[in-house]
């Protein structure tokens, strides 16, 4: 291997459910509880020729037409042989801590390669260090960043009807300010496409993960924690990565564009977890500081974990920084036209609550209040 690319093996473990979406989505009539505290996703075309020997295709078609019912109680009503179901199955899964009911919402699919192994995509992994490395540099290098700070805090209390483009140049300027430094320019391509020539990222190189199992799948309900409230129970179900689950990938990092080392990854971690702690965890006595070396990957897991709008303002006035927060939250969240009001209440943030967002996304896993998308840095091997 060429010397100046550096090779990894890292580890992470799973603490918290991590959701990484395909797009696509069961509905209630696609799956039922089934044996042993598992989820059964049934193949649709194969379990309708089986119904088909048996009589049962009007009942069926009627059951497919209504969108009240869902299959499990379709099933036990049309005394369905289990043997039945068995040779239609598509795979099973851990039903985690979801109870069945009635009234049962669609449940969101992990991505999977095409032999059905659910698997962590490199975008995703790269997109997490991306988000970390730049929490990093905003904290470390607050001064740097002096023009940017200011340019942002103007923007943010600007009305902007465009939700899509609220504060995308601002973003766009610190992004370029710290990973667009290469300077090789292009006359022939897009700002775009000079935008990805210039990214020090693009000398980071993540793989996929290692293929899971679909035995690493558990089903989780979407949880709210309210800062004053405590956790509320969505409609929202998704196949996610059970705590425990190893997942193991490769990082090259080309030196010749890429600065970072083994070593800036674990530090940069470090700081983002001190920051998320120091500035948004704090409030929710529910939920644990997450410690050093932890890192937020997949959908999900909310606001704070994903942006660096908190890092930004490091070190300056706290009840400015939520003052910022809000106003963004305010204005890229729904608007209640009947009651003139943000959906989510987001207006009244830093007076009631001193913190926003002022809800914290989790899951329950064995009966255990954990943040979604929560992982552990176990292990980096270095492979040259």
């Amino acid at each position: 291997m060429k010397n100046y690319l550096k090779s990894y093996r890292i580890h992470l473990k799973v603490l918290g459910p991590v959701f990484i979406g395909s797009g696509k989505e069961l509905s209630k009539k696609e799956y039922l509880f089934y044996k042993n505290n598992q989820i059964a996703v049934i193949d649709i075309a194969k379990f309708y020729l089986e119904l088909k020997k048996i009589k049962k295709l009007n009942s069926f078609e009627a059951f497919m037409l209504d969108e009240h019912e869902n299959l499990g109680f379709w099933i036990k009503k049309n005394q369905i042989n289990n043997s039945i179901i068995d040779r239609c199955i598509k795979y099973t899964l851990d039903k985690g801590d979801i109870e069945e009911t009635k009234r049962r919402n669609v449940m969101l699919e992990f991505v999977k390669d095409p032999y059905g192994n659910p698997y962590v995509p490199g975008s995703s992994l790269k997109g997490m260090f991306r988000t970390i490395f730049l929490a990093d540099r905003l904290i470390n290098h607050s001064k740097d960043y002096t023009i940017q700070r200011k340019q942002f805090k103007e923007k943010v209390f600007e009305k902007e009807t465009n939700k899509k483009r609220y504060l995308s140049r601002n973003i766009q300027d610190i992004e370029t300010k710290t990973f667009r430094t290469l300077h090789r320019s292009d006359t022939r391509v897009d700002d775009a496409v000079d935008d990805a020539v210039n990214d020090i990222m693009a000398g980071f190189i993540v793989s996929d993960s290692e293929p899971l199992s679909v035995e690493d799948l558990t089903l989780a309900q979407k949880v709210d924690v309210h800062v004053k409230k405590g956790a509320k129970n969505l409609p929202s179900v998704r196949e996610c990565l059970k705590p425990g689950t190893d997942i193991v990938f490769t990082v090259t990092i080309d030196t010749s564009i890429c600065p970072y080392t083994k070593q800036d990854i674990i530090e940069s971690i470090n700081y983002f977890d001190d920051n998320y702690n120091k500035y948004f965890v704090e409030p929710f006595t529910a939920v644990e500081y997450i410690d050093d070396g932890s890192v937020f990957l997949g959908g999900g897991s909310g606001y704070a974990s994903k942006t660096a709008v908190y890092p930004l303002f490091d070190g300056e006035d706290s009840e400015q920084t939520v003052r910022i927060v809000q106003q963004i939250m305010v204005n890229t969240t729904t608007f209640d036209k009947k009651t003139r009001r943000n959906l989510h209440k987001h207006e009244d943030d830093l007076r009631l609550y001193g913190i926003s967002p002022h809800t914290i996304k989790c899951t329950y896993y064995h009966d255990q209040l954990l943040q979604m998308g929560l992982c552990q840095l176990d292990k980096i091997e270095e492979l040259n």
